[in-house]
């Protein structure tokens, strides 16, 4: 169980765009002259108002369906190499965990997919991943709506409470997003970890669980040949420059 940091609206998750949108090119802002744009129009917000260390931008977006008394809460492990988010019920101001159940259905699923060693060594390394169930439930990856407000679609798991954006901030890049037509695929999240690692996030086809696994790998030239990855979060450096610090697919059978 957690504790809600704030009255979630379960309602938001939904209206995000699941991930076979993009599979299926219907949105082209992942291209390197759109990457481009991005940077030159909203890097130099992030580090004015000192944020680049603290938030980076998402491409909006979500894997499965939830209830409507449902929210996705992220979970980190002990040694921070991996995470996963799953749907855990809204009832009375806190929160009430999925995470074991799913915890065993990725473990059957996904490495039951793989043969031979790699299946026992994957197998391995999964079992011996402990995730933090801490105190809190705070806000983690934001959309924002057309009059500039702060719409929260998914939640971390964390020992304290953390700052949402600051309005003055989240006012600004609003503009900018508004003015590139962006404002309904680009939104706000946590860095967390992605501030140092890399992440890749894997998801079941018929589960409604989110895996990354954080790595050292730094992607200066996007590359994932025959993957089926795609980017979906960038981070701004302190000259405001854009490096990619996320991937996802929506299937398990690529592995990561």
């Amino acid at each position: 169980m957690g504790l809600l940091t704030e009255t979630p609206e379960c309602g938001v998750f939904q209206a995000a765009p699941n991930t076979t949108t993009y599979h299926d090119g219907d949105l082209q802002i992942v291209d390197n002259q759109a990457i481009k744009a991005i940077e030159e129009k909203i890097g130099s917000i992030f580090v004015k108002h000192e944020m680049n260390k603290k938030f980076g931008v998402i491409m909006i977006h979500r894997h499965f369906e939830m209830g409507d008394n449902e929210i996705l809460v992220e979970s980190v492990s002990g040694d921070e190499s991996y995470s996963l988010a799953t749907p855990w019920t809204v009832k009375n101001g806190s929160v009430y965990i999925f995470t074991y159940k799913v915890k065993l259905c990725f473990n059957l699923i996904y490495f039951s997919s793989l043969t031979g060693d790699e299946a026992t060594a994957g197998t391995l390394e999964w079992n011996s991943v402990v995730f933090k169930d801490e105190k809190y439930v705070i806000p983690q990856t934001w959309s924002i709506s057309p009059d500039g407000t702060l719409k929260a679609y998914e939640y971390l798991s964390s020992p304290e409470v953390l700052p949402n954006p600051p309005q003055e901030f989240v006012n600004e890049l609003h503009l900018a997003l508004r003015e590139m037509q962006l404002e309904s695929f680009l939104g706000i999240r946590r860095l967390g970890q992605l501030g140092k690692k890399f992440g890749s996030e894997i998801s079941p086809g018929d589960m409604k669980g989110n895996v990354t696994k954080y790595t050292d790998l730094n992607l200066t030239d996007y590359q994932r040949s025959g993957k089926h990855f795609f980017p979906v979060m960038w981070a701004f450096n302190e000259d405001g420059g854009m490096r990619l610090v996320q991937d996802c697919s929506s299937s398990t059978t690529n592995g990561w």
